[in-house]
């Protein structure tokens, strides 16, 4: 016969630690817990909480009055209530992209057309500059009166010399009939400014350095080392091409231009 002693020492050799006991209970409530906040969270799916410091592990926490016990976990949590969704659209936190500038790029770069007889100066035509590094406008001067320009190769050499001296001992001929006359060249201002002083010319010399209204007339001979053709163009005031020689002798290029001035 087995003593009651050692029944009760068996039992209490049996029972679980007091420790271990405790623990289970906290693990029992909390799983209560949680499944009573999942089971609102089944029913108010559209009421999930955001936190500001992303510490509230709570599905349905919005302040710290109205979460049950045991649902946040961070002792620093600053609660959010919810508000109603805004209906600005949201802002857009991607990088920008700056805008595409290469087809503007490409137009600014692109070469105008080549003027015909009857064509006008483009109003979008570049500034030069003339000897003295004065501006050059070739839409506007063409507003303000006609326009004798000729083309020579290279500054200083004897055609071109004699070119540009047939313009300077007639240059009345052609102020009398409102006309400027310009020679227009490659060269750098400083050539043009030396020969110019050099020879006692009247008019202005362009610096055309890009060929861009040696373009403009087709007087070029290809690229920007390239030569040019010797010729002359004549434009109306208001800017309307009326004639063109291209090519010309050196010393006949002045009374080719005059004539077509007269006969307009």
């Amino acid at each position: 016969m087995v003593s009651t002693r050692s029944r009760d020492s068996s039992k209490k050799q049996e029972a679980p630690p007091k420790a271990e006991t405790k623990k289970r209970n906290v693990t029992k409530s909390a799983a209560k817990s949680t499944t009573k906040a999942q089971a609102k969270h089944d029913d108010h799916a559209e009421d999930e909480h955001v936190s500001i410091m992303g510490g509230c592990y709570s599905f349905l926490c919005r302040d710290s009055a109205s979460h049950p016990h045991g649902s946040c976990y961070s002792y620093d949590h600053v609660h959010q209530t919810a508000s109603t969704p805004s209906s600005e659209p949201a802002k857009d936190l991607k990088r920008k992209e700056p805008a595409d500038d290469a087809p503007a790029a490409a137009a600014k770069k692109s070469k105008l057309q080549k003027l015909q007889v009857g064509d006008s100066i483009p109003s979008e035509f570049p500034v030069l500059y003339t000897q003295e590094h004065a501006e050059f406008n070739l839409f506007e001067a063409s507003k303000e009166s006609g326009l004798v320009l000729f083309f020579y190769p290279r500054a200083n050499t004897p055609g071109c010399t004699n070119q540009a001296c047939a313009y300077r001992d007639n240059f009345d001929k052609f102020t009398e009939k409102g006309f400027k006359v310009y020679g227009v060249s490659a060269d750098k201002e400083g050539s043009l400014a030396n020969w110019k002083k050099k020879q006692n010319y009247q008019y202005d010399f362009i610096s055309d350095t890009e060929k861009q209204i040696i373009g403009l007339f087709g007087v070029g001979k290809g690229g920007p080392g390239a030569g040019i053709t010797r010729s002359h163009v004549v434009i109306a005031k208001g800017g309307k091409l009326v004639h063109t020689k291209i090519p010309t002798p050196a010393k006949e290029s002045w009374s080719d231009a005059l004539e077509a001035i007269e006969n307009l």
